[in-house]
């Protein structure tokens, strides 16, 4: 089974939210795909950001039971594909996993896109939904990508 990685800061915010959108994409185009997210530093564990969970509830998505979790070597195993939010987080898996950078992309990268996932963190509930609408759109281009490589 495929395995996909959604990676930002601290697995409160754009990865979870990538998460849950990319389960949603998974499962109505039925490809059995197992999709994480996981947090570069994370010091202690928490749920998502308040606003992340609302963003979340336009797409019927539900974050309440989310707990953020540090990316670990142990993610690497059955090299999965990791989509990281930004360039400093790909190179910072790159620097740590180097036997990994064949399967490192940020998230804009890997849908034919240059740039960042901007961090929502601390701003208005506006900003998280034009976050999460942004990511719908890449993860819907990245999944039909995929639904052409795995069937």
């Amino acid at each position: 089974m495929k395995k996909i990685i959604f990676v930002c800061t601290g697995n409160t915010c754009r990865s979870p939210m990538a998460e849950k959108l990319g389960q949603m994409m998974a499962q109505e185009k039925q490809l059995e795909i197992l999709i994480l997210s996981r947090g570069l530093s994370v010091s202690i564990e928490e749920g998502a950001h308040e606003r992340a969970i609302i963003a979340m509830k336009a797409y019927g998505q539900d974050l309440l039971t989310h707990r953020s979790t540090q990316f670990r070597k142990s993610d690497c195993l059955g090299e999965p594909l990791i989509l990281a939010m930004t360039l400093q987080h790909k190179k910072a898996i790159q620097t740590l996993y180097p036997e990994m950078k064949d399967n490192i992309f940020t998230l804009k990268e890997y849908a034919g896109e240059s740039g960042d996932v901007h961090d929502p963190f601390g701003r208005p509930q506006v900003v998280y939904d034009q976050c999460a609408q942004e990511m719908s759109a890449l993860l819907f281009r990245i999944f039909d990508k995929l639904q052409e490589e795995l069937v």
